[in-house]
């Protein structure tokens, strides 16, 4: 592994912990070299946290974008679990979780705009993918003609606490039982069968 590598895998286990709080120092004395080696890759710690963090997310959606690709021929019943459970899976690393969470308590800054424009882009992309396959199973009389934002939203809301509640606060013994016992409700109150 690089060295640039491993100063940025450092920084993002450190970000996990402290948030835009971690120091250079700290990066330098977990991984045992000399300040010098940070500042041959970065000019400062915001360059640094920039690309820890645009790094992480683009590999982030790259996963889930390829592996919703590999769901595309399903029945629109099975995508639709398929997507629930990829985002578990994507979301059960407890470092992923606190990664997010402080990113989410930073200030919106210039420094972070365009970070930010993409996880909304990358969020939107997915609540359309959501959509579409909502649209799919109408038109297949598979799910009833309903508010589809509404089935969207309340599927997302959901998966969203399940999996920051399952890693941060009040841990599910299981989320994925717990996300099929939603499922099969969910389905049920979608379903035209």
């Amino acid at each position: 592994m690089s060295s640039k590598q491993r100063i940025l895998d450092e920084t993002y286990l450190l970000f996990a912990e402290y948030g835009v709080h971690f120091s250079l120092s700290q990066v330098t004395k977990a991984l045992g070299i000399k300040k010098q080696s940070i500042y041959n890759y970065f000019d400062k710690k915001d360059d640094l946290l920039v690309e820890m963090l645009t790094t992480r997310i683009n590999d982030y959606y790259d996963e889930i974008n390829q592996s919703l690709e590999m769901i595309a021929t399903c029945t629109p019943k099975e995508q639709l679990y398929q997507m629930g459970m990829l985002f578990i899976n994507s979301n059960t690393d407890t470092t992923r979780i606190k990664v997010r969470h402080c990113l989410s308590m930073i200030p919106h800054t210039e420094l972070l705009k365009p970070l930010r424009e993409n996880i909304e882009q990358q969020k939107t992309k997915h609540a359309h993918r959501f959509i579409d396959i909502l649209k799919e199973g109408v038109e297949n009389e598979e799910i009833i003609d309903g508010d589809l934002k509404f089935f969207s939203c309340f599927y997302f809301t959901f998966l969203r606490g399940l999996i920051d509640g399952s890693i941060l606060s009040t841990p599910y013994e299981n989320p994925k039982d717990f996300y099929n016992k939603f499922f099969e409700q969910y389905w049920m109150m979608i379903s035209t069968k």
